[in-house]
């Protein structure tokens, strides 16, 4: 577990805008660890974790509005019952989540689960 820089990105709903962000991202050399979007009306937000946020965030923002923000990295086992234990340890400690989204690999590998919270230390040390 560990405390990562989240890019958050407002975009219009339209068709092509993701492409067009993963392909500048791609060309600069930068990876994608872990991705969610979300939409209300005709806005979008597209929230990324990335190996650089440094050169993603010199690539997109001239073009693209940037949020930066710390959110938690935790890496559990992809395997029924490791996300259930997360998630309970937080609430067992009174921890709101603002929000939650992963990258999954195979079953059986490692599992890359991103959550926002609003106090990282408290957080860092009901899950350590």
């Amino acid at each position: 577990m560990k405390t990562v820089k989240q890019l958050a990105i407002p975009t219009a709903d339209k068709a092509g805008t993701l492409s067009k962000i993963v392909d500048m991202l791609s060309g600069g050399g930068v990876n994608i660890i872990a991705l969610a979007i979300s939409e209300s009306l005709d806005r979008g937000i597209i929230r990324l974790v990335v190996d650089k946020p440094e050169v993603a965030s010199k690539i997109l923002s001239p073009e693209y509005e940037i949020r930066e923000a710390d959110v938690l990295q935790v890496e559990m086992p992809n395997r029924p019952g490791s996300l259930a234990s997360v998630v309970s340890k937080l609430g067992v400690a009174n921890i709101n989540i603002e929000y939650i989204y992963a990258s999954t690999g195979d079953e059986g590998n490692q599992t890359i689960v991103i959550i926002k919270v609003p106090d990282m230390k408290k957080a860092m040390e009901a899950l350590a």
